[in-house]
């Protein structure tokens, strides 16, 4: 009965609903949290805001410290907010910039709707999916923090769907788009570089089976944008301020963080081992790195001597991210200053309200993760062929899951990849849907036989 009704909707009205609810939503959260913005979101929206006012002096735009000499790959993010600030005017309009993060949200969640219908599933799941979403009120909360994460996010699924267009039509704009929003993806989150390595495993197996050899091509524009926009970017910058940032934190540093006690959890941030060490070497990556490695080594051989410590500790770093149903969105705001007074409704969430707001969270975060399993079961068993892009799905969950259980944990990093799981925990749900409706019928169906 449901799922009839669910055929009857059009693709359009439920895109429609979605988008409207998604926009109104995180408009409202938005003008009801009035948040600020603070510590590394500050340092990359003022960079953005002096840069497009003309501003190129690197040590001016930071308070406390170089900062882009720590994080040099955070420019992909100011370049992208500075871009915003010229064609939109909106440099002194710091609660626009949150809107688009809720416009680029909608975006995000219409791009993975395209690659369900991509799959040629039904369209209940299509419909589910879309449901998953609207209930999911983490990324809504997560609006307010002017960060990477949710437009990395969003042109890392574009790239995913335009080459899949293209493995499926071979028209070459898709190649290019694909290559364009993978660079785009990597310029404004680094971390997007987990979605370029799925994207060229899938396409590399593409052309062994396919024998589509001139399509090595693709597969070379992809890895020279996912690499190149971020280290342009940083180029330009340099010489618009006449400095040279040097290559930065190096990133065996992030290893060792990810494998050392954080002041949170295990792995989780921990200054000691990338920005103290930075400075105490004279802002020398080599030396650093040095330090790093050596540093690993001390710890990966405490680990084979304490096996039971290395389980308790990695268990512990794989509970604090994939087991914390907030992801940090309210922390996010509980750090953060306010541009005028907040509404009640909000102090209520972020107060008395929020152990409430965390047990739904909690309930969701479970049924969603029920579905996922149901979902990788389901695709497993049927082997269906016309499915075949939703393997990057798992894929980019894959790689992400092993990334931060070796480098930096953090939960808020994880919702990117909760968010690629709303579509296989709605198959899973669709097949346990098809299975109770199954029993139902079948006691329907005796129950008439006895009582004739």
């Amino acid at each position: 009965m449901l799922k009839q009704y669910m055929e009857k909707l059009s693709y359009k009205t439920v895109n429609r609903l979605l988008a409207v609810t998604v926009f109104i939503l995180g408009a409202i959260w938005i003008n009801m949290t009035m948040a600020q913005q603070v510590y590394d979101s500050y340092y990359v929206t003022n960079a953005a805001n002096e840069f497009s006012s003309g501003q190129n002096d690197f040590f001016l735009l930071t308070e406390e410290y170089d900062y882009f000499r720590f994080y040099p790959f955070q420019l992909g993010y100011v370049f992208y907010l500075e871009i915003l600030n010229r064609l939109l005017f909106i440099r002194s309009l710091p609660l626009i910039k949150q809107l688009l993060n809720v416009v680029c949200l909608d975006i995000l969640y219409f791009t993975i709707l395209g690659l369900v219908k991509q799959a040629t599933i039904e369209k209940s799941i299509y419909i589910i999916t879309a449901l998953l979403m609207i209930i999911f009120i983490q990324p809504i909360m997560y609006v307010i923090l002017l960060y990477g994460n949710i437009p990395g996010l969003m042109f890392g699924m574009l790239s995913v769907l335009n080459i899949i267009k293209y493995m499926k039509n071979r028209k070459k704009h898709n190649a290019l788009l694909s290559s364009l929003f993978i660079g785009l993806a990597c310029m404004v989150k680094l971390n997007s570089m987990i979605i370029l390595v799925a994207v060229c495993i899938i396409f590399i197996l593409y052309i062994l089976r396919n024998k589509k050899w001139r399509d090595t091509v693709v597969l070379v524009l992809l890895v020279i944008s996912g690499i190149g926009f971020n280290k342009l970017v940083i180029l330009q910058y340099e010489i618009r301020s006449g400095e040279d940032l040097g290559e930065g934190i190096p990133i065996i540093s992030w290893f060792a963080m990810g494998i050392s006690e954080g002041r949170t959890a295990p792995g989780w941030y921990n200054e000691k081992l990338t920005v103290i060490n930075f400075m105490d070497t004279d802002f020398n990556t080599e030396a650093t790195s040095e330090l790093a490695n050596n540093y690993i080594k001390e710890r990966l051989k405490y680990f084979n001597d304490n096996p039971g410590y290395m389980a308790e500790f990695f268990y512990k770093k794989f509970v604090s991210q994939w087991n914390e149903p907030t992801f940090e969105c309210i922390f996010i705001r509980n750090t953060r200053g306010d541009y005028l007074e907040p509404s009640p409704i909000s102090e209520y969430v972020y107060g008395e309200g929020e152990k409430g707001i965390t047990s739904y969270m909690e309930y969701y975060q479970q049924f969603v993760y029920f579905g996922t399993v149901l979902g990788l079961f389901c695709f497993l068993k049927k082997k269906n062929i016309g499915n075949w892009p939703m393997a990057f799905l798992p894929l980019i969950i894959l790689g992400g899951f092993f990334y931060h259980m070796l480098f930096e944990a953090k939960s808020q990093y994880i919702f990117t990849y909760f968010i690629l799981m709303l579509p296989i925990a709605a198959f899973g749900l669709d097949f346990i849907y098809d299975i109770i409706n199954s029993i139902i019928k079948r006691i329907k169906i005796k129950w008439r036989e006895n009582t004739v």
